[in-house]
């Protein structure tokens, strides 16, 4: 996302701004941070096609949450996780042949239809709507794979937090939190868990900031040394192939995270691998005391440290990481 671009109103800039706003959708109010250009010389306001998308896109994402709609991308995973079109899901749940994959690409369901979508990722409650015998018994068997080892992980690690305005509306997965902390392993060596608690947070917020979703689904909170994902201990020990190291040096000491293992880069999107290499890019250099000072000036740590309160992910807005035109 540019904060400056040319200006249609004169010959000038205009600058990106936000602003806290109210947006009604179906019958409900949702507060969301307004993303706009000023024009320098006028002070004429206008959008692009991204910005209102990340505007609608905050107030559909608030909506799913309130009423426990499922987001596309669980509807797109499910669906390939069954092995069936788009089409076939619509049969099995009483829908028109197109409206699951108008679903997947974003399209908001009704309140019942919700439920029903909400039904459809329960495997074992799914396969009593399929009539093809084969179908069924394959969605089964998914069932049958449930690990309760993995499950109890995630559960420890996102600590109870569903998708939401504290976790950055994000799916959550073990295998993406594994990846991104391979990531940045790999690009700045062993790692103390101080700064690699800034690098998740900056990765995340700036996604959110320019995405208007996060990229683990870790939710965070504001402690003494700076913004930390909730449970962060859990997370190191629990992720596969992180060796957690105590290290004494001159000037600090701690755990330091290291791998062996390489990041599956397939796990992000083009703008996620994007956000990465510039997160890292921004904080090589940082020692885990710098980059916990830099985090010190973060309205998203100053505005929960009272409290040490879970942060929410509009904060992201009001990052002071400096960003190019």
């Amino acid at each position: 996302m540019k904060t400056i671009v040319p200006s249609p109103f004169a010959d000038c800039n205009a600058v990106l701004k936000h602003e806290k706003s109210k947006m009604p959708f179906r019958k409900e109010m949702f507060e969301y941070e307004h993303l706009y250009y000023e024009c320098e010389q006028t002070k004429e306001h206008f959008t692009t096609s991204e910005l209102s998308g990340l505007n609608i896109g905050q107030v559909y994402n608030q909506y799913r949450a309130a009423h426990d709609i499922p987001f596309p991308d669980e509807l797109i995973t499910t669906r390939k996780a069954y092995g069936i079109t788009a089409r076939q899901m619509s049969k099995a749940l009483g829908f028109g042949e197109n409206q699951y994959g108008l679903y997947e690409r974003g399209e908001m369901p009704s309140l019942s239809n919700g439920k029903m979508l909400k039904i459809a990722m329960d495997p074992t409650a799914f396969a009593h709507l399929i009539e093809d015998g084969k179908i069924k018994e394959r969605i089964l068997k998914l069932a049958r794979t449930f690990d309760p080892v993995n499950d109890f992980k995630q559960k420890l690690v996102f600590d109870g937090y569903k998708r939401g305005k504290y976790n950055g509306f994000a799916p959550q997965s073990m295998a993406k939190i594994r990846n991104v902390i391979l990531y940045f392993v790999k690009a700045l060596g062993p790692t103390f868990q101080t700064k690699m608690n800034k690098l998740l947070f900056y990765a995340d917020y700036e996604s959110y900031r320019t995405q208007g979703i996060s990229i683990t689904g870790l939710a965070y909170k504001a402690l003494p040394f700076g913004a930390v994902p909730v449970n962060f201990d859990k997370i190191y020990a629990l992720v596969d192939d992180i060796e957690n190291i105590p290290v004494e040096e001159s000037n600090y000491s701690g755990i330091k995270l290291q791998s062996a293992a390489l990041p599956d880069m397939s796990q992000f999107t083009q703008a996620e691998a994007d956000i990465l290499a510039e997160v890292t890019e921004r904080f090589k250099t940082y020692s885990s005391s710098r980059i916990s000072e830099e985090n010190h000036k973060e309205s998203a740590w100053l505005n929960n440290i009272g409290n040490r309160g879970i942060i929410n992910y509009q904060e992201a807005f009001n990052l002071q990481i400096p960003e190019q035109s």
